[in-house]
């Protein structure tokens, strides 16, 4: 993808977030995987991180404010069990 293109897709992501209670990741595209969480966390109201294709590892993603959930990890199952 041409630099100009992806710049504007991660503009668009941002947008998109802008004001929402929560931000589901369901593809696994390159734009996706170094995404600015500071800055989506910012631009939302709420602050609930789905992670459909575990894309993130959960620590990164709450040590930057959200509230994760991934699909089908051995993490989860264990955090589940405590």
């Amino acid at each position: 993808m041409p630099a100009a293109s992806s710049e504007r897709s991660i503009i668009s992501i941002f947008r998109t977030a802008e004001k929402a209670d929560a931000v589901v990741l369901i593809a696994e595209c390159n734009e996706y995987r170094a995404l600015d969480l500071v800055r989506l966390k910012r631009s939302m109201k709420g602050s609930v991180f789905v992670d459909l294709r575990n894309v993130y590892k959960p620590n990164e993603v709450i040590q930057k404010g959200f509230s994760y959930t991934g699909v089908g990890t051995a993490e989860e199952a264990g955090e589940e069990d405590q």
